[in-house]
């Protein structure tokens, strides 16, 4: 394989040329991630009525244990 930038031969699955430094590929393009809904937000919104729940549960049990103790 030669180096588009200088001419060098260089290896078959060299990434960068060993002489001037250039890529041999072009980089692929860098996946942008959306802000907002995903699995992270379905898994944020279970948690929040698991600890609602908790705390609910909790709650009735302290009432009822003043209650009648």
């Amino acid at each position: 394989m030669v180096c588009r930038q200088c001419g060098t031969e260089i290896a078959a699955k060299a990434i960068i040329c060993y002489k001037c430094g250039a890529a041999t590929a072009t980089p692929a393009p860098a996946r942008r991630v959306s802000p907002g809904r995903g699995a992270g937000a379905k898994a944020s919104a279970y948690n929040t009525w698991l600890i609602a729940a908790v705390i609910a549960i909790l709650a009735g049990a302290i009432w009822w244990w003043m209650r009648y103790r």
